[in-house]
């Protein structure tokens, strides 16, 4: 059994796009995961910018994350990336560990959000 092990950077949505036709208060930035091999060894890398769709990288985000506007600009949306992410793990069986609950509750709310 593999091991990944998930990592998300989000940006804060205006409470406008909250009150019409998205919900949540966060919206993914950045996915960055690790493969890990049975034994706990670095099988692969993965990070990926991801271009939000209401959410906004103001200041605070830009220094605490240091990721700027102009790097999510051109990146895939959300269904891209995580599609990216799927086809990088391949066919392998896995547990998922993540820092806390947040990581896997907010790729769930956009997952549901989006439709996708």
């Amino acid at each position: 059994m593999y091991n990944l092990i998930i990592d998300l950077e989000m940006c804060n949505v205006p409470r406008d796009y909250r009150r019409r036709s998205y919900k949540y208060a966060n919206e993914t930035i950045q996915i960055g995961a690790v493969l890990l091999d049975e034994n706990f060894k670095r099988i692969s890398t993965l990070c990926q910018y991801v271009h939000p769709e209401y959410g906004v990288i103001d200041h605070f985000i830009e220094s605490l994350t240091g990721i700027r506007n102009s790097q999510v600009k051109n990146a895939p949306r959300i269904q891209e990336a995580l599609l990216h992410m799927i086809d990088w793990l391949g066919d392998r069986d896995y547990q998922i560990y993540a820092w806390s609950e947040s990581d896997r509750d907010q790729i769930v709310h956009e997952i549901k959000a989006k439709k996708i």
